[in-house]
């Protein structure tokens, strides 16, 4: 259930709020980049389908994070776990952001 894990994934990052604080500030925000790389990397180089999948997530979800980290996490993890929602199953970005 995909909003189930956003909502978790949110809270944890919510969760190590200070730490992610110390990083930005210490600007070490590759090392979170790196981090979600190697945690949804599938690591079969021979499906260069699933490698264009796992930048196109990686990337995504760390902007997304910068973001919320960048605002001071303003939004709640269940309004964040909401805007993932909506990015991912809205067929059009556009539609996204007239809401």
């Amino acid at each position: 259930m995909i909003v189930f894990a956003e909502k978790v994934s949110e809270e944890a990052n919510y969760s190590i709020k200070h730490i992610l604080e110390i990083v930005y500030h210490a600007g070490l925000q590759e090392a979170v980049h790196k981090s979600f790389y190697q945690i949804m990397s599938e690591r079969n180089p021979e499906d260069f389908h699933a490698g264009y999948r796992e930048s196109f997530y990686v990337y995504g979800l760390y902007g997304l994070l910068d973001a919320w980290v960048k605002r001071d996490f303003k939004e709640t993890p269940e309004e964040m776990a909401e805007i993932i929602r909506k990015i991912v199953t809205t067929p059009y970005a556009n539609e996204f952001i007239a809401d």
